[in-house]
C-alpha cells in the first residue's frame, strides 16, 4: 500500500510515468499514448510514390503506420508535379493527393498517333490506358484484305488461262468471292479508323479536361476508404 512511481515503456507508445496510491490489492489500468498512427495515403492519378520525412514507404494507394508528429509528406509520380506538404499526424487520418501532369498533352499529336495505330492516340492521351486492340483489328482488317486481294489477282489469272469450261467457272466464282471478302476487310478498316479518329477528335486537351474538373479527396468513414470527389464545370 501507499504511493507507487509507475513507469511503461513500449517501443510503439509514449513512455507513461505516473504515481499511484494503492491502498488495498486493486487492479490498474493505464491507457498509452500510440507513437505510431494508421494513415491511408491515396492519390489521383495513383501508384504515386509517397514519401514521408523524405523516405520512400510505398506507392499509393497505401495504407501504413506513420510516427506522430509534424511530418513532411510527398507523392511524387514521373510526369507529373511532386506535391509536399506538411501534416501534424495525431491519430489514424487520411492523406490525399491530386498530382497534375508537367507537360499537359495535346490532342493534335494524339490524332497523328491514332492515324498511325488506331488507339495509340486515346492511350497517349489517357496516359497508360491501353488501346491495342483498335490497332490490332485495324491492321488485321488490312492484312486480311491485302491476302485476298492478292488471292483475286492469282485466281483471275487461273480463270483467263483455263480453258475448260467447267474449271473457269470454278475459278470466276472463286475470284468474285476473294474480291467481296477483300471489299469487306477494306471497308471494315476503313470503319475502324474513321471511328478511331473521330473517338479522338472528340477527346478534350488534357489541359481542358484538368480545368473543367475540380477534384477533392475525401475519406469515407462509413466505408473505411478514401474517395475522389469530382465536380464538372460547364
Amino acid at each position: 500500500s501507499g504511493q507507487h512511481q509507475v513507469r511503461l515503456v513500449h517501443s510503439d507508445y509514449d513512455d507513461l510515468n505516473r504515481t499511484v496510491d494503492i491502498d488495498s490489492e486493486e487492479e490498474i489500468n493505464f491507457n498509452l499514448e500510440s507513437r505510431n498512427a494508421k494513415i491511408d495515403f491515396s492519390s489521383f492519378p495513383s501508384r504515386a510514390k509517397v514519401m514521408v520525412d523524405g523516405q520512400q514507404i510505398g506507392a499509393t494507394p497505401l495504407t501504413s503506420t506513420v510516427k506522430t508528429g509534424v511530418r513532411m509528406i510527398g507523392f511524387h509520380k514521373k510526369g507529373y508535379e511532386s506535391y509536399q506538404k506538411e501534416y501534424s499526424i495525431i491519430n489514424e487520418t487520411s492523406v490525399q493527393a491530386v498530382l497534375y501532369p508537367e507537360n499537359y498533352r495535346k490532342k493534335s499529336v494524339a490524332m497523328v498517333f491514332s492515324v498511325l495505330w488506331p488507339g495509340a492516340g486515346q492511350s497517349y492521351m489517357r496516359r497508360g490506358s491501353w488501346h491495342l486492340i483498335f490497332g490490332v483489328a485495324g491492321y488485321g482488317s488490312l492484312a486480311g484484305w491485302y491476302y485476298y486481294r492478292e488471292n483475286t489477282f492469282s485466281t483471275y489469272d487461273m480463270y483467263v488461262d483455263e480453258r475448260d469450261p467447267v474449271l473457269r467457272q470454278e475459278f470466276k466464282t472463286e475470284f468474285q468471292d476473294y474480291i467481296s471478302r477483300s471489299t469487306y476487310m477494306l471497308i471494315g478498316a476503313g470503319i475502324l479508323w474513321s471511328a478511331n479518329l473521330l473517338w479522338t477528335a472528340l477527346m478534350p486537351d488534357e489541359e481542358n479536361r484538368y480545368r473543367r474538373f475540380e477534384m477533392n479527396m475525401s475519406y469515407n468513414q462509413i466505408i473505411g476508404k478514401p474517395q475522389l470527389g469530382v465536380l464538372y464545370k460547364f
